[in-house]
């Protein structure tokens, strides 16, 4: 009877043990549940979020963008009427492109050195085109003089400084021989006296300088330059046609987001954002520098001085640190592969951005910034340094007439006429960024 009873409690207490152990697991499982739907939801944000969401960090509110956005606008509407400025009716409206296959009711005016290749490859995202290529085929507009005062229309302006040293740098510094033979044989052909016949071949050494004369003579002579060195308010013709929005490259990410949204642009979330593109900006200089020296031959310009051209132009974007200086030998860049030379760009890139995370630390004062945030402000900084010292270069007269040359685009986007890295003494230049002895 004894063991009878202590039987009955063992299987009681057995049974108790299994429902317990049978409500952990239930209860387990009703947690993993829940934390994969929250895991699943979390990932679908991510997937689904817009690509104007995550552009810029420190966003300001829509309002207070479509504000500025129209602020500037009256402002290039004032200009317009009031001032000086000559309307020319060329073959500007050629160089629109649609930035919806299926709407042409929005032109966008691209402008050489204000993101345009970025923005063309971003429209192609947004159209689910691999490539921002066929652009005379696809979005290239081939007349708008009819319905164009009905058309959505944008533009994005930079200052002007900037601009003209961006275009010298991309087009004339960076290894680009179709350029150098389109343009750069005729700059020296212009500002230089009796060149040799070899400098108008390859038109591979223009200085800065030289540019800035160029542009200065051609607009005393009544010429036009390249499109590259045109005003925007000229290439674009502002004063012609009715531009809705007119973004600025110093707000870029803020701008685009917000006309990009208006005007019902979707782009792909994990489309790279202006300050992500490093990767991009040194596939493109290898490629350039590989294709130059494929047609060149050693005729103009050796390699390993292509390579320090290169190197510089990263340090200039603010890519790669000043101080770290180019780490190959002349000998060792003989057989130097491409691919070889997009490891070496990548590598210094991400060993710079360490080393301005650390630095810009040092001055974060409230120490919230991020890592990103830090690493974009020295760079920043490192741009404007290399700004100064190229604008060092050219003689104080004719940066004063190129003053006078963009008197209209300096009022008409709201830019400084008198940039301190132009024209202020105080601004202490420490580097010669054209003397490749330094790189």
């Amino acid at each position: 009877m004894i063991i009878c009873v202590m039987c009955q409690r063992i299987l009681k207490r057995k049974r108790l043990l299994l429902y317990f152990l049978g409500l952990c697991l239930l209860v387990a499982l009703f947690f993993r549940a829940e934390n994969f739907h929250h895991k699943s939801s979390v990932e679908g944000v991510k997937k689904s979020e817009p690509y104007y969401a995550k552009i810029s960090s420190q966003r300001l509110s829509s309002g207070k963008v479509a504000e500025r956005l129209e602020e500037r606008r009256r402002r290039m509407l004032e200009v317009c009427r009031h001032g000086n400025v000559s309307i020319i009716t060329s073959d500007a409206a050629s160089r629109f492109i649609f930035p919806t296959a299926t709407s042409p009711t929005v032109l966008y005016c691209p402008v050489p050195a204000v993101a345009s290749m970025y923005l063309r490859k971003l429209i192609a995202a947004a159209n689910h085109l691999r490539e921002a290529v066929n652009w005379k085929d696809r979005f290239h507009v081939r007349d708008v003089s009819e319905g164009y005062d009905k058309a959505v229309m944008f533009l994005f302006a930079r200052e002007p400084y900037s601009r003209i040293f961006a275009a010298y740098v991309s087009k004339l510094w960076v290894p680009n021989q179709e350029f150098w033979r389109a343009a750069g044989g005729p700059i020296i052909g212009t500002v230089r006296e009796d060149p040799p016949i070899s400098d108008l071949a390859c038109g591979h050494d223009v200085t800065f300088a030289e540019l800035v004369r160029y542009v200065i003579v051609n607009a005393e002579r009544g010429k036009r330059v390249h499109g590259i060195f045109t005003p925007v308010y000229q290439r674009c013709e502002v004063c012609h046609y009715n531009y809705d929005y007119i973004g600025h490259m110093e707000t870029f990410s803020e701008d685009a987001a917000y006309i990009l949204d208006t005007i019902n642009v979707r782009v792909p979330a994990d489309f790279e954002g202006l300050e992500d593109r490093d990767h991009a900006i040194v596939e493109d200089y290898v490629f350039q520098t590989y294709v130059t020296l494929a047609g060149d031959k050693g005729k103009c310009v050796d390699k390993y001085r292509l390579l320090l051209r290169v190197w510089r132009a990263l340090q200039i974007r603010g890519s790669i640190i000043f101080s770290m200086r180019f780490p190959l030998p002349w000998k060792e860049t003989f057989k130097l592969k491409r691919y070889e030379l997009e490891i070496l760009l990548t590598d210094a890139i991400q060993k710079s951005a360490d080393v301005f995370a650390v630095q810009a630390r040092k001055f974060d004062e409230s120490e919230r910034l991020s890592r990103r945030d830090l690493v974009t402000r020295s760079r920043v900084l490192q741009r404007k340094m290399a700004l100064a010292s190229a604008w060092s270069t050219v003689p104080m007269a004719d940066r004063v007439k190129v003053r006078y040359l963009f008197d209209n685009e300096f009022k008409m986007f709201g830019y400084d006429p008198f940039l301190e890295e132009v024209f202020s003494q105080k601004v202490r230049v420490d580097i010669d960024i054209f003397d490749l002895a330094t790189v």
